[in-house]
């Protein structure tokens, strides 16, 4: 007997499954095929390797990464949206932040969800314990504190000597940031308080801040064509060895590559012990702060390729209009393609821009995710 409403829904379902996009990374595990490797996974997933690797701490820890035909690979983690719950407590909960649960879920206003909606988030990276082994043991291996350990395992509070072997704990270095709107305003607050207008770091170093609009303006040598809001700061000889942080001096993010040399405004640069440097500088803080624990986890001096490039001197360079290299969030690193330091890179500041060469890897802290080659 001819049942039009059966009939319409399986038309309606098969020009669904024709016609719905094709999403390689819509399944939250894949089995490993003949011939695939962790990275054509990822490639094929559309999941970027380091998080396949913090999904599955037994590959990440093996230096190859091996896997083998039909083994069950996770990808990401769920969570179901429940009645009262809002973006930023998941984010909190699951040691991330909103812009990664947007990005990663294709959700445009973070007040925009619903209950029983289905969240993909991304694995938190874990240490599996081995015989013999304590938490300040693995603290130390990871380039944390045992009360960074317990801050991020809340059950282990209860009794932190009782730990086994097998016993999975989370060692994601990360922590929740605020949104790029109160990023925004933050800066804007902190950044650009003028303490006899200048600009004060963690070491005690202060740089002035220029506001002159031949510098900044729209078009002009210094222009802050990405719109970050982050203040302009003279750069003096005197201060070129001196920190912003721990383990990174102004030096390191004002000088000119040698490559680029020929791209430099006379004007605009000086010569110092047989380098050349900008004469001023654009650092965020939280781009010192994501390399800070990236060089603790790392534990060996971190080379910076390049860092800050004046808007007129970056177009030369490479003609990138909105380069983060251009506002003071973007750094290059010297780092081996399989190495330990791209690893630590790439779980660092993979909410942000990651690009990627044959011997030197590009990080930055722009407010949403993007990836690419060079």
């Amino acid at each position: 007997m001819y049942q039009p409403r059966r009939s319409l829904f399986y038309a309606l379902a098969a020009a669904y499954l024709l016609l719905a996009p094709a999403t390689a990374s819509a399944q939250r595990y894949h089995r490993v095929k003949g011939g695939q490797s962790v990275s054509a996974i990822a490639e094929k997933t559309g999941v970027p390797l380091d998080e396949i690797l913090s999904c599955n701490p037994s590959i990440r820890e093996d230096p190859q990464h091996r896997i083998y035909v039909g083994q069950k690979l996770r990808l990401y983690e769920t969570y179901r949206v429940k009645k009262g719950d809002t973006l930023s407590e998941i984010a909190e909960s699951y040691w991330t932040t909103v812009e990664e649960l947007m990005s990663y879920n294709g959700i445009r206003d973070q007040n925009k969800i619903h209950v029983r909606q289905k969240l993909r988030i991304p694995c938190r990276e874990q240490h599996v314990v081995e015989s013999g082994e304590s938490l300040e043991e693995i603290a130390k291996r990871e380039g944390l504190s045992v009360e960074d350990l317990l801050k991020r395992n809340p059950e282990l509070k209860r009794n932190p000597g009782l730990i086994y072997p097998g016993q999975r704990i989370y060692v994601d270095e990360r922590e929740p940031e605020p949104t790029a709107d109160e990023m925004r305003k933050t800066r804007a607050k902190a950044e650009t308080r003028k303490k006899g207008r200048t600009v004060r770091f963690q070491s005690g170093l202060e740089l002035r801040v220029s506001s002159d609009k031949r510098l900044i303006g729209r078009g002009k040598h210094f222009w802050d064509s990405v719109g970050s809001g982050l203040p302009l700061l003279k750069v003096e000889a005197r201060d070129l060895y001196r920190e912003v942080s721990p383990h990174f001096n102004l030096e390191e993010f004002a000088r000119v590559e040698p490559n680029e040399e020929r791209f430099a405004d006379s004007r605009y640069t000086f010569r110092h012990g047989g380098h050349m440097y900008h004469s001023y500088v654009r650092i965020d803080k939280l781009l010192l702060r994501k390399l800070e624990r990236v060089r603790g986890r790392y534990g060996e001096p971190i080379k910076i390729d390049c860092a800050y490039r004046p808007y007129k001197h970056n177009m030369k360079v490479t003609s990138a209009r909105k380069s983060r290299h251009i506002s003071g969030q973007a750094v290059d690193i010297v780092a081996h393609k399989r190495g330990k330091l791209r690893r630590l890179l790439r779980r660092e500041f993979r909410s942000g821009g990651i690009g990627e060469g044959p011997t030197t890897i590009h990080v930055d802290v722009r407010p949403q995710r993007k990836r690419w080659g060079y």
